[in-house]
């Protein structure tokens, strides 16, 4: 064991210039540096390392900014603001081992690959793990591009403003995802089948070189390019002295991601077969696995575009009386598009991208160390049956969200009351999952699968769906006398499908019934209550306990005494078990009772009662998700 000394050096650089061209044109601009380093070693010294994430790794990077803009008054009801803007990152995290080493510990049928450095990452339960962790390096380069316009109007009881942006995005990235290999020793071989419970031991089945799990995989790249343009005009529209309309339109459009080089390519489960950018079979993939494109989809996209992306907005503020006011609204809204890893990107298709993963189940393995990975694991012969695959539901629709909320504001004295219900409502959330998962059963995985002949297939589809209720009510004593209060109460419910992306996390039970995780969400926070306060003691020169000595008035005048106190439910979670019953890799029990525990007899080792959950049935699908 070593001690690393982890370092982190970041710098910054920003100008901006401002220019008075008119009292009728301002003009600025700006430009902002940052580049930094950051050295995040794992607990061993190399080739050792024993990093868990690639974000243990030598980090180098550099961020650049750009702006121009220019405000220009044509008349005192008239303004229009232009504004250009131009970003770039570049992220690189790269292994601490700087040579190839996986053959000389032993390791084998292990391509080399540029800047693929070290030894494979080794996973051992209850034991530190060994190697480099998988996705180093990993490069990336960001940019956007971006123009926009503002136009703001006011005319009579009409307060307008219009306008519109257009956005161009750039991801490239060069991952290695699994290409040095890595392999998972869990205790599966020298467990007691009869009751695995307990018993098993990761590092004697890596002393019998048998891994629960072994990955290989070539380096993923990409250069991803997509597209967004948004136009929206808003009214403010004064009715009456005492009411306030708000009457908006938004309209927004994302083009697909393409690859500049277009090397990506979508599967579609209806015909288990791939479709590639303009319909041509790149060298590597057999005619029979690839079918023409479908009507309607981007040639090069492989997706189609969602057009029908109109969001209304309408808000209003009513003055019931001079010390209350009502306010509501309603909106609709949509998500940029998902951010999602670059494994999980149509370009991680074969073959240009090729992941080829070795499950087994609990009797026979599959891979042995001392053999390592068997002939043409990646290659122009890839086996699909191994090959981890990229599905995206070709008809793919954006995201989008309705909030709606209605309140009331009320002076009481010197303080201000406020009660809102807040709504929020999603659909379309995009979900990734491997349809592909083993169903429950206790033959191989490879048998127990959706769609024979493929590994896992991790599809995403805009199939998720949320939902949120909250009142909110908020207390505040502005700043008098010395004194002043804040206090906000939150409660809330969240509910959605467990899915990735915009609503959290997913872990599949059933792969052929995902709507059957739906429930709290992980972040469900049922009671939120925080109180800020702030008060200056009535003591020192010229106060209540006035102090005319200087010396004294220095050390105990003018004190003050403020604070935050945050009160809260705690969050939901989900028990889980050592194995998993339906030998899908859930392994969550079912719940047979209600599992609260009376607060007296709650501790950090029991905080609900455990013989409420029992594990379910071998290979039944029953679930508990709470």
């Amino acid at each position: 064991m070593v001690s690393p000394t982890g370092t982190t050096r970041i710098n910054r650089t920003d100008a901006r210039v401002d220019y008075h061209i008119s009292d009728a044109d301002q003009l600025f601009g700006r430009f902002s540096y940052a580049p930094g380093s950051i050295v995040n070693p794992g607990p061993f010294a190399p080739p050792l390392d024993g990093t868990s994430s690639f974000q243990n790794a030598n980090r180098a990077d550099q961020a650049y900014g750009a702006a121009i803009g220019e405000t220009h008054v044509f008349s005192p009801t008239l303004l229009n603001e232009l504004s250009i803007g131009y970003n770039r990152v570049v992220d690189n995290l790269t292994p601490f081992e700087n040579s190839y080493v996986a053959s000389d510990y032993g390791f084998s049928g292990i391509p080399q690959l540029a800047g693929v450095y070290g030894l494979p990452q080794l996973t051992i339960s209850g034991f530190a793990g060994l190697g480099e962790a998988t996705f180093l390096p990993n490069d990336k380069i960001s940019e956007t591009a971006t123009v926009e316009d503002h136009v703001s109007w006011i005319q009579g009881k009409h307060s307008v403003i219009a306008g519109g942006e257009y956005r161009l995005v750039r991801s490239w990235f060069y991952i290695s995802s699994a290409a040095r290999s890595d392999f998972t020793f869990s205790g599966n071989f020298t467990q007691n089948p009869e009751s695995p419970t307990g018993t098993g031991s990761g590092l004697a089945d890596f002393m019998l070189a048998i891994p629960s799990n072994a990955e290989l995989s070539n380096a993923i790249s990409g250069d991803m390019r997509y597209k967004y343009s948004g136009a929206y005009i808003q009214d403010d529209w004064k009715l009456t002295d005492r009411l306030t309309l708000n009457l908006g339109l938004r309209y927004e459009l994302w083009t697909q991601p393409i690859d500049r080089d277009n090397q990506q390519g979508n599967f579609l489960l209806a015909t288990s077969k791939f479709i590639y950018p303009n319909g041509t079979t790149p060298t590597g993939i057999s005619p029979s696995v690839v079918q023409s494109l479908l009507p309607g989809l981007n040639p090069r996209a492989l997706l189609s575009t969602d057009w029908n992306n109109l969001a209304p907005r309408f808000g209003f503020a009513y003055q019931a009386t001079t010390r209350t006011v009502l306010r509501g609204g309603f909106g609709q809204f949509f998500a940029d598009d998902p951010a999602i890893s670059a494994s999980g990107r149509l370009v991680a298709n074969p073959p240009f991208y090729q992941d080829a993963a070795f499950p087994t189940n609990q009797i026979t393995p599959i891979i042995n160390l001392n053999t390592g990975f068997p002939a043409k694991t990646l290659g122009s012969s890839l086996n699909l049956a191994n090959a981890s695959l990229v599905a995206f539901t070709p008809n793919f629709k954006q995201a989008y969200v309705y909030h709606w909320s209605f309140g009331l504001l009320q002076q009481i004295g010197q303080f201000v009351l406020e009660s809102n219900y807040v709504g929020t409502s999603g659909f379309e959330l995009p979900i990734t999952y491997n349809v592909n998962n083993p169903l429950p059963g206790a033959a191989s995985v490879a048998a127990r699968r959706p769609y024979r002949g493929f590994g896992s297939i991790n599809l995403t589809t805009p199939m998720g769906n949320s939902n949120y209720n909250a009142w909110e009510t908020r207390l505040e004593r502005r700043f008098a006398n010395g004194f002043s209060l804040l206090l906000s109460y939150t409660y809330s419910k969240s509910i959605d499908d467990g899915g990735e992306q915009l609503i959290g996390d997913l872990q599949l039970r059933d792969a052929s019934n995902v709507k059957l995780e739906r429930a709290l969400s992980t972040n469900d926070m049922r009671n939120n209550f925080v109180a800020s306060y702030l008060y200056n003691l009535p003591i020192g020169r010229g106060k209540m306990l006035n102090i005319s000595n200087s010396f004294a008035n220095a050390i105990f005048g003018n004190w003050q005494i403020n604070g935050i106190t945050t009160i809260h439910s705690g969050l939901p979670f989900t028990p889980e078990l050592g194995f998993s019953s339906a030998n899908t890799g859930d392994d969550r029990p079912n719940r047979i009772g209600n599992g609260n525990l009376p607060s007296g007899y709650r501790s950090i080792n029991d905080w609900f009662e455990k013989a409420a959950f029992a594990a379910a049935p071998y290979y039944g699908i029953r679930q508990c998700r709470t």
